[in-house]
């Protein structure tokens, strides 16, 4: 398998193959080798629809710090 629009994340060039693929039900594992100069990484990929909820979950965390971090200052200043 090759994938042409995949750069090597080391000589920057191309062409990368996948060696080894593999799929658990939820994540993606994917073993790639640049023909240029030989460099092996490994992917991780989730579906789109995981990614949604990943993203919201951590819009949720950032919305419950802030409102923390409002609560701590206003705590604090009812204290002095």
């Amino acid at each position: 398998m090759s994938n042409a629009m995949t750069k090597c994340l080391r000589c920057g060039k191309g062409p990368v193959s996948t060696i080894d693929s593999r799929h658990d039900g939820t994540w993606r594992y994917r073993r790639k080798s640049c023909r240029n100069c030989g460099y092996r990484w490994a992917t991780y990929e989730i579906p789109a629809s995981m990614m949604n909820d990943l993203l919201d979950c951590h819009k949720q965390a950032i919305a419950l710090r802030g409102a923390l971090e409002k609560l701590d200052s206003m705590q604090g200043v009812a204290e002095s």
